[in-house]
């Protein structure tokens, strides 16, 4: 079966809260990532990077880019990628990364939204139900 993905919104110029249109718009994210991906092939993590998700996670995740907002960080393809391999405690870095950012309406604060892309091995492959 297929995964599509959802289209963030356009890059903007400032991430804020008091920035309406820049809730759910594109921070940074891996050249080529794809539209769709087969979840035969690929394995999708995804979750919304808050100070209360996991936060031994958080901590060593946001070690790897200096611990600044991920929002004002000079991303590249490496970066991105060591940041979501720490991130969900992968052992390779994935193929594809996207960070989209959000932030909590409740408290103001910057939230978010890694998505990671991995690719399986071949022993993974075959034994994922069709």
């Amino acid at each position: 079966m297929d995964i599509v993905f959802n289209m963030p919104r356009s890059r903007c110029f400032h991430y804020s809260c008091s920035n309406p249109d820049s809730q759910g718009a594109l921070i940074a994210e891996t050249s080529g990532f794809p539209r769709q991906v087969s979840d035969r092939e690929f394995r999708v993590y995804d979750v919304y990077l808050d100070r209360a998700w996991q936060e031994t996670r958080y901590k060593l995740a946001m070690e790897t880019i200096g611990n600044v907002a991920v929002e004002s960080v000079s991303w590249g393809e490496a970066r991105l990628k060591r940041f979501a391999r720490v991130l969900f405690q992968e052992v390779v870095n994935p193929e594809h990364v996207r960070l989209v950012y959000y932030y909590n309406v409740a408290t103001g604060y910057s939230c978010p939204y890694v998505l990671a892309v991995f690719g399986r091995n071949r022993k993974e492959v075959q034994n994922v139900p069709d």
